[in-house]
């Protein structure tokens, strides 16, 4: 089954909020001068590569992301790269889905929220076979 995976605006606003409280325990909890500003300067610098790395998946095209429920496979194509992974690891809850997926070159994490999908409809469709593949 093809999925397309769009970037969303509530994931770049919830990763401003996690780098924000990451930055306010920094200032917070460390009592040293220099390793507070090298905290801090670390934290904005991982900031803005994510970000930056958002912005960059948002002019692409959207993710396809194709499930193989018989072999338990997962292919990613996306800005013309093909990848597949034959492993994966589901962590789900009421609100999202993280879907850690790995094989012997490389790993990926997505989070995965009905805004990323075309309807709810098809969000909800691609929630049951992934945990239905996972249980498999």
């Amino acid at each position: 089954m093809l999925y397309q995976i769009r970037e969303s605006a509530e994931i770049n606003t919830f990763t401003l909020l996690l780098y924000g409280l990451a930055l306010f325990a920094v200032v917070v909890f460390v009592s040293s001068a220099w390793l507070m500003t090298l905290l801090s300067l670390l934290l904005i610098l991982l900031l803005i590569t994510d970000l930056t790395r958002h912005k960059a998946a948002a002019r692409d095209d959207p993710m396809a992301l194709t499930l193989h429920h018989k072999t338990g496979r997962i292919d990613i194509k996306q800005a013309n790269r093909d990848q597949q992974y034959t492993r994966f690891k589901l962590f789900a809850n009421r609100w999202f889905l993280i879907l850690q997926l790995k094989n012997d070159e490389n790993h990926q994490n997505l989070l995965l929220i009905p805004q990323r999908f075309r309807s709810m409809r098809e969000y909800l469709r691609f929630r049951y076979a992934i945990i239905n593949m996972s249980r498999n």
